[in-house]
């Protein structure tokens, strides 16, 4: 936060009064955006834009790639002619490109983002025995209330699994994908990629159902959207990262950043 309040020269500049008045509601809001606040203090910021951006970059061509697969697979015969399952192969190879050109556009127009994505990436791929029993524990929460799960950090154990198998496999559609457009291409390239698709099957649905369908969580589909969720919501989801936003107060909630704002705003 002092990065954000430090003056680049030596001497702060002499203010007018309505100047200052300016200055201290930039600094406030800067304040609020470096601490994960919105101005609706029952909302904490989850996912910055270049994290929305990239999610999207791979989801949307991905799950075009996938239903496009799928009616290849399942309607067409392998190489089969016809206009149908020609427009269907060539929206496939379209998506596929884009699969690839996106999220590279997006990491060379978020770089300065870096550190954020290589955070995600460490926090995807650590795991402790809270994971292990989050896990074990997840199909029973489901059901019952009095089931209650180990706090977790930015990612669940399911979406680190989801993390982990999109990094894993992302690169191997890619590769068995360009092969499959190379002329006389063999039949291995087109069944690694169906088996990629089948494996990532479960995982994808799971992950589609958690975001739009179960009731308790679905409510976290905001944070890829307006990058905001409801802050007792990822409190009780997602306790630790909660609290590492908020400092270790796990008792800051929206109540108490109301009143904080109002004593900034006294002081104006």
């Amino acid at each position: 936060m002092a990065d954000i309040l430090n003056l680049r020269s030596g001497r702060a500049p002499v203010l007018k009064q309505s100047q200052q008045t300016t200055q201290a509601s930039d600094t406030h809001d800067s304040q609020t955006e470096a601490r994960g606040e919105s101005e609706n203090p029952d909302k904490i910021l989850r996912f910055r834009p270049s994290e929305r951006i990239l999610h999207w970059s791979i989801a949307v061509p991905f799950m075009l790639c996938y239903a496009t697969g799928i009616v290849l697979m399942t309607c067409f015969p392998l190489r089969s002619p016809g206009v149908s399952r020609g427009l269907l192969s060539w929206t496939h190879k379209g998506g596929g490109a884009l699969m690839i050109l996106l999220p590279a556009l997006t990491a060379i127009m978020n770089w300065r983002d870096r550190k954020i994505h290589f955070y995600n990436i460490g926090q995807a791929w650590s795991w402790a025995a809270q994971d292990l029993k989050w896990l074990i524990l997840m199909g029973a929460a489901a059901v019952s209330r009095k089931i209650t799960l180990p706090d977790q950090g930015k990612f669940n154990a399911a979406e680190k699994l989801n993390f982990m198998m999109v990094m894993c496999t992302y690169p191997f559609f890619i590769l068995t994908g360009v092969l499959m457009w190379l002329p006389d291409s063999i039949v291995l390239f087109w069944m690694v990629h169906v088996g990629l698709a089948l494996l990532a099957t479960p995982l994808m649905l799971g992950h589609i159902y958690m975001a739009l369908i179960n009731p308790s969580t679905r409510v976290g589909l905001s944070g890829m959207i307006s990058g905001y969720v409801d802050r007792r919501w990822s409190e009780h989801h997602y306790g630790r990262w909660y609290r590492e936003q908020t400092g270790g107060d796990a008792t800051r909630t929206g109540d108490a950043v109301k009143a904080e704002k109002r004593g900034l705003r006294s002081l104006k």
